[in-house]
């Protein structure tokens, strides 16, 4: 029960950012890419068919592919490109299940190698514009990724990001688990009434487990096939809660930095 002083107090705000697939995207898109290198290996598959594949890898992995999520936060980096194959070779086995094992490994080294030529990890066209409204507004902004650290420090770095963040919470740095870092941050922030907005692109570690901690979550979900595919998979995602970009979620977050005290804010959201 809050007393009537807890009520009242300013409202402040946290924004934060999952870090893949949603502050930095492959560039031209990878699901496009792929699909291109396979057909030109003789195999029609479809660009839209491996972009919803990946997602539901990402969204409801296997067995097999859980295991290689798991591995990933103590990975040395000459691991990593052997986790990054077996991924592939899983995602290959799911479009193409009548390959021969050793086909598929051959396959999937051919699009990692054919990929480093063509593609480039980058911020997605809006960032900047979003972090710095963010910032001007004074809003402390984080990320929290299943991703490692270092990974997400180079890219951040290399294009001049990084000063925009005041901490970066990772899957090694706090615990392995995205949903144990989102208690972490709700443990941190909830002393002085900040009230944590998150963003990210995977329902399941974006959207609900964030909402179990009592974390404001949303999801920025770009391609309409896989906005229709969240809505027909997670139907108790709200409509109101996803958005076409960050520049959606900025706005939404920027609207509610005026509001002047946590009770209004829990009225607004309980909607």
């Amino acid at each position: 029960m809050k007393s009537s002083l807890e009520e009242q107090l300013p409202l402040k705000l946290l924004a934060s950012f999952d870090f893949d697939h949603t502050l930095f995207e492959y560039q031209p898109p990878r699901h496009e890419v792929h699909a291109d290198i396979l057909q030109e290996q003789g195999f029609q598959v479809s660009a839209n068919r491996i972009l919803l594949e990946e997602f539901h890898l990402r969204t409801k992995p296997p067995p097999e592919y859980r295991v290689l999520i798991k591995q990933w936060p103590r990975a040395r980096e000459r691991d990593r490109l052997r986790i990054i194959l077996q991924g592939r070779e899983i995602l290959l086995q799911r479009l193409l299940p009548k390959l021969p094992k050793k086909k598929i490994e051959q396959l999937a080294r051919v699009i990692e190698e054919t990929s480093k030529e063509l593609l480039s990890y980058d911020p997605v066209p809006e960032v900047y514009s979003v972090l710095k409204e963010l910032k001007d507004q004074e809003i402390p902004i984080i990320i929290n990724s299943g991703n490692v650290l270092d990974i997400i420090k180079s890219h951040l770095e290399l294009h001049g990001l990084l000063e925009y963040f005041d901490h970066i919470i990772a899957v090694d740095t706090h615990a392995p688990r995205k949903r144990e870092n989102f208690q972490y941050m709700v443990e941190k922030s909830k002393k002085n009434g900040m009230r944590i907005v998150h963003v990210g692109d995977e329902p399941n570690t974006d959207y609900f487990a964030p909402k179990s901690c009592g974390v404001y979550s949303y999801l920025v979900v770009r391609s309409s096939l896989l906005q229709r595919y969240v809505r027909e998979l997670y139907p108790n995602v709200l409509e109101r809660d996803i958005f076409q970009d960050l520049k959606e979620y900025a706005k939404h977050v920027l609207n509610f930095a005026n509001i002047p005290s946590l009770s209004q804010w829990d009225v607004i959201n309980s909607y």
